[in-house]
This record gives C-alpha cells, structure tokens and sequence, in this order.
C-alpha cells in the first residue's frame, strides 16, 4: 500500500515561447535608422570639433602689419602750376585719405570688386569654396574675394596659392572687418591695388591713366579704373590698343550698370556717362627730358630736408618746383626741329636755364 509520500508529483512543464520573427524589411529599416543616428551623431561631433577650432583660430589669429613695399610710396614732382613732372621711387604709389577720392569713384571700385561690400562680414563663402576646389583639382585659379580679402592678400600676406593662405586670408579678414571700419579698409586697398601702368594705388592710377590726382576724376573715369582691377597687367594698353580698348569699354558700362542697379548713380547720370579719353601707352620721350629737371629738384629737396635722396624717393613727399613744364617741352620740341648748330646752342640754353631755376626750384615740401 502506497503512502501518501510516494504519490507522485505533477510536473509542470512551462509552455515553450516562439520569438516571433521580425520581417526582413523591418529588420532593414531599423538598421538603417541606426545608422543614420550613428552618422548624424558623428557629424555633429565633427561640426562642433570644427567650429572649436575655427572659434580657437580666429581668437589667436593676429592682423600682420602691412608688407614694406605696400607703405614705401613714390616722391611726386609737380611743375609752377601743379602739373606732374614726374617721380622718384621704387614703386609708383602714393597714399591719399578717403576723402580725397570721390564717392563715385569708390562706389565704382565696390561695384566692380565687391558689391555687397558695405554689408558683407569680410568674407566670401563661396569664393573660399571655389578657391578649395580649384587648388584641390589642379584646375585654374579662381577669384571672386571680397575687397576685404584682396586688401589682406596683397598687403598683409603674400600671393601663394593654398588652402592654409586662404584660410588665413579667411580668417584675418573675418577680424579685419569687425575691428576696422569700411572706410578704413577701403582706404588701405585703393591704395594698394594694382592698376596696371606701374600704378599700386588710385592716386597713381589716375595720373598714368588720365594726369591727373584721384580728387580730380569723373563718374567716367573712376569706372574706367575700377574696370581695371580686374586684368590691369591686360587693360594697361587701353587707349593704345583697339582691341583692349572695346574690351575695357564692355566693362566700364558693366561697372556704370552694377552702379544704377544699387542706386548709387540716378539714370541721368548712367546715360550721359562717356567712355573717357586715356593718356597714351608707353609714353613717349618727352617724359625722358623731364628727369633733368627732376633730379636737380630731388638734389635741393633733399638737401633741404636733411636726408639722402634715397630716403627721399621712399619716403611718398610732393615736391612743388618753379619749373614751367609747358615752357620746358616748347624749348625741347624747337631744339627737335632746329639745324646742328642751333640744336647744340638750344641744349646749352635749355640746360642753363635748368640750372638756374633748380637753385630756387623747391618751391614746397609736403
């Protein structure tokens, strides 16, 4: 007889679960969606990296001083009247305040280089990008840099054309804009830009291009000169060239254009502009018969200010002189039409009357 012990237990078994199977389709959609967390997440950490470091470079970024070739400036000669006589120095430039070039001519210059100048924050995002592709593919240089950014490139850096220039360019001209004001950095690139002509600088400029000092140029004029910013090296032969001179004048009226689509010149304006008249290029010999008269005027000039004529010619004076430019190229052209003997009396008369006017040629120093 069985006890009550030996009654055997129940087992009980648990009911076995079958996971159910997730579709292929959803499977793949949750493992795309993984992913693009994981790749979002990667790249906001990699933006945020790099918006560390640009914030990181732009606080230890500092603005260089100007090259010493873009602060020499020439010593200007200028005749009884004011006429330019000619110069001295190793580079053809020579500073002028803002207020001295007309707002016209600087409205030109903005409209040609730079047109949201006034508003932009120094930099050109796509400029910077298409500069990157073009070094990154071997391709041909490109441009489109703001004035800020041609104005860092050619006074404070050097031409070099790399990703690391550029972004120093970038940078710089980013702390350029919010520590100088507009007008400032303005300044500081027309007089410096290259104009072509041996010219760095407006007031060079408007002397090889049309004798002039930049106070002195027209709507017209200061269009002409902003068009050459772009190719100066090409545009020099305006005037000379017939070619280069249709070329120039598509321009021009592209500049005058950009100018009455900003409101900066009225319509009346626009349509009565003229092509202006350029000086000829090269010039001829008659500028060669001047630097007589210019070296006894930098002898006295120097002499006067205690300094060789070296520092002179580097140091960007204008020289007003008592000579009579116009009576001196009178002299010289009937020299050039005189018999031999005639010919040999006049260089003597015109070299005496040299000398005697360079004793008391200085008339100022500024």
């Amino acid at each position: 007889m069985s006890s009550a012990t030996d009654v055997p237990h129940e087992i009980h078994e648990k009911p076995v679960r079958h996971r159910r199977r997730v579709p292929f389709r959803v499977r793949t959609r949750r493992r795309r969606a993984r992913r693009i967390r994981r790749a979002l997440i990667a790249a906001l950490v990699l933006l945020l990296a790099l918006c560390t470091a640009v914030v990181v470079a732009y606080r230890l970024t500092v603005i260089p001083a100007p090259h010493p070739e873009t602060v020499i400036q020439s010593t200007v000669f200028l005749d009884a009247s004011g006429q330019y006589l000619g110069r001295r120095g190793p580079v053809d430039r020579q500073d002028v305040p803002l207020s001295q070039v007309p707002r016209e001519v600087q409205d030109a210059v903005i409209a040609a280089e730079n047109r949201s100048f006034r508003t932009d924050s120094g930099v050109s995002p796509t400029a910077i990008a298409r500069a990157a592709w073009s070094t990154l593919s071997g391709a041909e240089r490109q441009g489109g840099s703001t004035i800020t950014q041609q104005y860092v490139k050619n006074a404070l850096l050097t031409p070099e054309q790399s990703l690391s220039r550029k972004a120093r360019e970038a940078l710089i001209a980013l702390k350029l804009d919010r520590t100088r004001s507009k007008d400032v950095i303005l300044k500081g690139y027309l007089n410096t830009v290259y104009f072509g002509r041996g010219a760095a600088g407006i007031e060079s400029a408007a002397r090889n291009y049309f004798g002039v000092d930049a106070k002195d140029l027209d709507l017209s004029q200061g269009a002409a000169l902003a068009a050459i910013i772009n190719l100066p090296s090409y545009y020099e032969r305006v005037g000379a060239d017939a070619k280069v001179t249709a070329k120039l004048q598509e321009r021009w009226a592209w500049v005058l254009d950009g100018m009455r689509a900003a409101g900066t010149i009225t319509a009346g304006e626009r349509t009565s502009a003229l092509f202006p008249a350029f000086r000829f290029y090269p010039p001829g010999d008659t500028d060669g018969q001047r630097q007589y008269l210019i070296d006894a005027a930098a002898a006295e000039a120097a002499d006067r200010l205690g300094i060789t004529q070296d520092q002179l010619a580097r140091s960007g004076y204008t020289v007003r002189t008592t000579f009579d430019i116009e009576a001196q190229d009178d002299t010289a052209e009937q020299v050039g039409h005189a018999p031999p003997a005639a010919k040999r009396q006049g260089r003597e008369v015109k070299a005496g009357w040299g000398a005697v006017q360079a004793r008391v040629g200085v008339l100022a120093l500024r």
